[in-house]
């Protein structure tokens, strides 16, 4: 992710570009993953959490309006990760 508006996935192995991520309209500058990999989220400067299937680097949700910050919860044995937005007027948000 950076401030070219893009965010770039990248094989862990071979270091190859998988796929390139497009829509954000200002830098990105927060990346997560699913646990199982299949989906990335990414938080931007113009104020939107999209969500993206790796597969078909295709935008399957976005939160738009407020100001966000995003984290991974706790992980705990095998149980999902959750994925937590905090906004700037102190409201929580989880998603999993």
């Amino acid at each position: 992710s950076g401030s070219d508006k893009l965010v770039k996935i990248w094989h862990a192995e071979t270091g190859a570009e998988v796929r390139t991520l497009r829509g954000h309209s200002q830098c990105v500058g927060q990346v997560a993953f699913s646990p199982d990999g299949a989906q990335v989220f990414t938080g931007s400067g113009d104020c939107t959490v999209r969500f993206w299937h790796v597969g078909s680097g295709l935008q399957t949700h976005q939160l738009a309006g407020r100001r966000f910050t995003l984290v991974e919860g706790p992980s705990h044995g095998r149980k999902r990760v959750r994925h937590i937005l905090t906004e700037l007027d102190d409201t929580l948000r989880i998603y999993q």
